[in-house]
Parts: structure tokens; C-alpha cells; sequence
């Protein structure tokens, strides 16, 4: 393709450079100047491919760009100058990778999400709306890459649009596929469509690799120079497909789990663990005080504790206590900012994959029954009708008198009379068993908990969690529903009203707080679940501007055939949950003010 080039200085092709006449000398002969020839040529060069492009309505690939202004310098230093103007973002590439000129387009950084339908959101890093990424501008992105983006007005919607433009990180570094052996070489199929398409495995494959085992294999930088594909090199073979072991460990890689803790950070756990108890010499000492923990049986560690001291007035003091996980990781250690990307603990089938090391998690910051534990305690005193009339929080040291499972609390709640007669206590009943006596006091208090709050407005479902039997192997034999029961609401009410008064006690004092926020349903999940009442059948549709009238809904077909349908409805039309701190109010719990205090070992906001 031949075409003549127009530029300021009315530059010409000859012998496959620019040239230009120089003014103010007859014949063109150049005046003295101090720019080197190098320097000049790369001038030169810029104003050709910024006046070209400028004209031009489309873009141009490099090798076409590099013959239209003249081939002004060596080929690898004219594309190393369009990286160089391409990161100054005076040029962009669009989605044929054709160089444009900017427009002077706004730009960001930020974290790429793929939906399953194939398009893209990026979420700015300065907390800006996110950014749709068209699916033909994805390219060989993934899941998780951070990401430089140009910003310019939606063509499909009210928000902001863009192109990626720059890979500044690759959070997703493995991914798990089949084995394929393709003519001398082996390809890997990715498990995820996200990856856009097979992968060329580069390195030693081991022996056991076969045609059509399943893989881990580690993503490598760059792409495949004759395909553009991925590039990764084999971990670790996993073994047949379908199977529950390589399918968990499929779960992992999907969502990029980190399996195993770098050696700085165990080392970090190890180091902290020399922290002991006694070097916390100013705690409010609890060690004589009734403290026990109720957790599922299978449970493998133990962040909370519950105690309770009867007032004269008829009252409580309920005292939760957390693990002091920041006593062992302190802020900005290797503990905690990997803690910090991992987010929290993951629980797969027989399987953890936890956000502390174990050091930490199932023994340090783990309130073992006889052991003394340092704990973050939230104190509430109550009254004998539920109403919170004080909340103090302080640091502590306890040592739990009992670890009990839920079906153990169970028991001993269903031991205690339903009715109680007139002048009836815990003391009385079971002199000798100050533990019984504790358990007696909760279970009263959490009834007038709930009720008091199911009463102001909030949601209450009775949806059974399915739980499955497996064999040896780990295949399903038969699946059951997990039934909830007296003991299980008791530490839930509890956890509320200390996840309650602590976002309450931040705010009163004008601390700031990472709230947990759930706003009221809105626009098209509202709509759509209007619609569904409509087709269940005559109802009386009450004002769903308030939780009352989500829970009267609720009500009204309790016992009824519809019931776990119509809750399984109203939870799908539920906002998610997420933190921000501002104090938005959590719909579903009635609640204005609401955080996430307790779990502190296994979630990190």
C-alpha cells in the first residue's frame, strides 16, 4: 500500500526515511543544531504517527503504521516507542489491536470481573462505578487481573465503558483442565470458560500426565507466539475426571484459592506464638468466671464464648467473647496482609482452607476448653424484658470451663421445665452446677431477644440446610436436612446483639466502622417478586417498603405447602449484603446499626 504523507514540515519519502527541507536555508541544506540525529529521527517520527493518526478514523497495525510515516527508525525501536506512547496514554490500541490516537481519554486502574455470559466489569481501585469491558475487548484477560483501563461514554447503557489497555497484575495464577495430546505437543482445556478458550502447555510433562487426566498447572507470563493462547507449565496431575477429589480441587482453583501460606508468614505464626498469655499483664481477668463454648461437633476452631451474671433487678450482664486474633497479627505484619487477601476461611467437604496459619487458628487464637485465651469481650446488660440499657467493651483474658456441640446445649436446654413454677431460679434448681445455671439464664434471655426483634421488624427463615453423607471416597450416599434448634438460635441471638452493640458503641463515639449493610429490595428484584405473589394465588400484598411486611408475607403461608418455596422467592429477592462505612442499615435484621465483630479468625472485615 503506497500513500503520500502530509506533515508539518512537508516531510518526504526518500530512500526509506523521512526527510524534510529545513527552513531558512536555500536548497534545504540543514542549519547547525545541538538535536543528534537519533534524537531528531524519533521527533520526526512522533509528529508523523501523531499526524496521521489524528486524520485518520481508524487505526492502523504497527507493520502498516511503520511503512505509512516512512520507517523513520529501525522497526523494534518504532514499536518500542509506541509502548512508550501508549503508557503515556497519547495512543490506545482498539479491539484488532490497531493503533489510534487517545482523544485524550480518561483512564484507570482496577480489578477485572468476567461474568459467565462473557463481558467484563472493572472495578476502579478509587471506588468509582464500574466499567463494562464489551466481550470482544477481553481478549486473554482473566478473572481477578488488575488492570489499566481507557474510560469513554457507554454505547450500551447509562454507565461508563472501557478498554483494557495495560495488564498490571495476574492475581489467577493456576488453572485446573484436561490433558489433550495434540499432534507432538499437549494442550490443556480449561474446567473454566473464563480462560477463553485451551491452553498450550510449555515445560516437562510428567510421566503420569496421560491423554485426559486432569491437571494443575501454573499460568506462565506472555502467550503463545504462534496461537496467542495461554501459556502454562504442569503442577501437579490430579487424576481421572469426575472424580471428588479432582473436583474439589477444581472448586479450588476456580476461585483461585491460596492452598498453602508463603514461608515468610509461617514463620511470622511461629514468631507470634512466643507472644504468650502473660505478656498481656493489664487485661480484665475472667479465668474465674463462667465461660463455655457451643459450636457445631465437627468444629476445629473456637473464636467465641458466652458467659452470664444475673442482676438484682432481674436482668442479665451477657458477655460474648472473641479471640484477640490482633494480639498475634499486628497490622501490617505478613500475617495480616495475607490475611487480608485471602478475606476469609473457605469450608469445602472435610476440607478448610484457612485464612490464618493453623498455629493461629486452631490453637493460639482458639478458646480451647482449660486453656487460657486472650478475647476482645463485648458486656450487655439487659433487662429482664430484653432492652439493652448498657453496653463496655474490653480486653481480656478467659479460660473456657466446657466446650459443648449444639446437640450437647440441646439436652440441657430440653432438661430445663417448660413451664417454671413461681419463684423458680437456676440457682435453686441446680445448686452444684454453675454451668446449668449459666445455661438456664441464656435460654431465657435469648427468647426475649428474638421475640424483641422479630416484633420491631426483622426476617425470619426456616429454610433446612442440606447435609450430605458420604462414602470413603468422598461420593454422596444420601442427603438429609439439617434442622436448626433451641441451641443454635441461642449463640445466633447472642452474635446479633454483639455484633449490634459494638457498630452501636463505634458510632456513639464517632469511631469509625466497617458496617455490614443490607439495603431494602429495589427496582427489578422487587418487581419481579411482586410478580411471582401475583401468580401464587389471591393475597393481600401488603406494603413492602418495611420488613413487617416482607415477614407477614412470610407468615401467611406458614405450614402451608408454599412456605419454602415463597421464603426460598423472598431470599433470592433480598439485596446482597456487603460492608461500606457508612451506617446504611441492615434491612433484614431491623437494624440501623450492624458489623461484623465475631469470627475474627475466619473473616477479616
Amino acid at each position: 500500500m503506497s500513500r503520500r504523507f502530509t506533515g508539518p514540515e512537508k516531510n518526504r519519502r526518500r530512500g526509506g526515511r523521512l526527510v524534510g527541507k529545513s527552513p531558512g536555508r536555500p536548497g534545504g541544506t540543514a542549519a547547525p543544531t545541538a538535536e543528534d540525529p537519533a534524537t531528531r529521527a524519533r521527533r520526526l517520527a512522533r509528529e508523523a504517527i501523531f499526524d496521521l493518526l489524528k486524520q485518520s478514523r481508524r487505526g492502523f497495525k504497527s507493520r502498516s503504521l511503520y511503512n505509512l510515516v516512512g520507517r523513520p527508525l529501525p522497526y523494534p525501536e518504532f514499536r518500542t516507542m509506541l509502548g512508550e506512547l501508549l503508557d503515556a496514554g497519547t495512543l490506545r490500541r482498539d479491539e484488532l489491536r490497531r493503533w489510534c490516537w487517545s482523544r485524550g481519554l480518561a483512564r484507570n486502574t482496577g480489578t477485572l470481573t468476567i461474568s459467565p455470559s462473557g463481558f467484563g466489569h472493572v472495578h476502579p481501585d478509587d471506588g468509582s462505578p464500574r466499567v463494562f469491558i464489551p466481550r470482544n475487548g477481553l481478549g486473554r484477560y482473566l478473572q481477578d487481573d488488575r488492570v489499566e483501563i481507557e474510560i469513554h461514554p457507554s454505547r450500551r447503557g447509562p454507565g461508563p465503558e472501557g478498554r483494557i489497555v495495560k495488564l498490571l497484575e495476574r492475581r489467577m495464577t493456576h488453572v485446573i483442565g484436561t490433558l489433550v495430546r495434540y499432534s507432538r505437543n499437549w494442550l490443556l482445556i480449561p474446567e473454566s470458560a473464563r480462560f477463553g478458550g485451551n491452553i498450550t502447555v510449555t515445560g516437562e510433562v510428567p510421566p503420569e500426565a496421560e491423554d485426559g487426566k486432569v491437571v494443575r498447572a501454573e499460568l506462565l507470563p506472555g502467550t503463545d507466539g504462534r496461537s496467542g493462547a495461554l501459556i502454562a507449565r504442569i503442577t501437579r496431575v490430579l487424576g481421572d475426571p469426575g472424580t471428588p477429589h479432582v473436583m474439589q480441587e477444581s472448586v479450588k482453583a476456580g476461585f483461585n484459592l491460596r492452598t498453602s501460606f508463603p514461608p515468610p508468614v509461617l514463620e511470622e505464626a511461629d514468631l507470634m506464638s512466643l507472644r504468650m498469655i502473660d505478656e498481656a499483664p493489664d487485661r480484665e481477668d475472667l479465668r474465674e468466671r463462667v465461660v463455655f463454648t457451643i459450636d457445631p461437633p465437627d468444629a476445629r476452631d473456637f473464636d467465641d464464648a458466652v458467659s452470664i451474671i444475673p442482676l438484682e433487678d432481674g436482668g442479665w450482664e451477657l458477655a460474648v467473647h472473641i479471640a484477640d486474633v490482633s494480639h498475634f497479627v499486628p497490622q501490617d505484619s505478613a500475617l495480616d496482609r495475607e490475611a487480608y487477601r485471602r478475606g476469609c476461611s473457605v469450608y469445602l467437604v472435610g476440607e478448610v482452607v484457612p485464612m490464618l496459619p493453623h498455629r493461629l487458628s486452631s490453637d493460639l487464637c482458639s478458646l480451647v476448653e482449660g486453656e487460657d485465651r486472650l478475647c476482645f469481650s463485648a458486656f450487655m446488660r439487659f433487662s429482664s424484658h430484653g432492652a439493652m440499657k448498657h453496653a463496655r467493651f474490653a480486653e481480656t483474658r478467659i479460660r473456657s470451663a466446657k466446650r459443648f456441640s449444639y446437640q450437647d446445649a440441646q439436652e440441657i436446654i430440653e432438661s430445663f421445665p417448660k413451664r417454671r413454677p413461681a419463684g423458680f431460679t437456676p440457682e435453686s434448681a441446680f445448686p452444684e452446677e454453675p454451668v446449668r445455671q449459666s445455661m438456664c439464664h441464656m435460654d431465657r434471655l435469648w427468647r426475649i431477644l428474638k421475640r424483641n426483634r422479630l416484633k420491631k421488624g426483622g426476617l425470619d427463615f426456616s429454610i433446612p440446610e442440606p447435609v450430605f453423607q458420604l462414602d470413603e471416597q468422598g461420593k454422596p450416599l444420601s442427603v438429609q436436612a439439617k434442622v436448626s434448634r433451641e441451641a443454635n438460635f441461642m449463640i445466633e441471638e447472642f452474635m446479633l446483639a454483639a455484633n449490634r452493640a459494638v457498630a452501636e458503641g463505634l458510632a456513639a463515639h464517632g469511631r469509625l466502622c466497617v458496617h455490614r449493610v443490607h439495603e431494602a429490595p429495589s427496582g427489578d428484584k422487587l418487581d419481579r417478586f411482586i410478580a411471582f405473589l401475583e401468580h401464587l394465588g389471591p393475597m393481600e400484598i401488603p406494603s413492602l417498603d418495611t420488613v413487617a411486611g416482607w415477614q407477614q408475607i412470610v407468615k401467611s403461608c406458614e405450614g402451608t405447602d408454599k412456605s419454602l418455596l415463597l421464603q426460598e422467592v423472598v431470599l433470592r429477592s433480598m439485596m446482597k449484603a456487603r460492608y461500606d462505612v457508612q451506617a446504611l442499615g441492615h434491612f433484614g435484621l431491623g437494624f440501623q446499626h450492624y458489623a461484623h465483630f465475631t469470627s475474627p479468625i475466619r473473616r477479616y472485615p
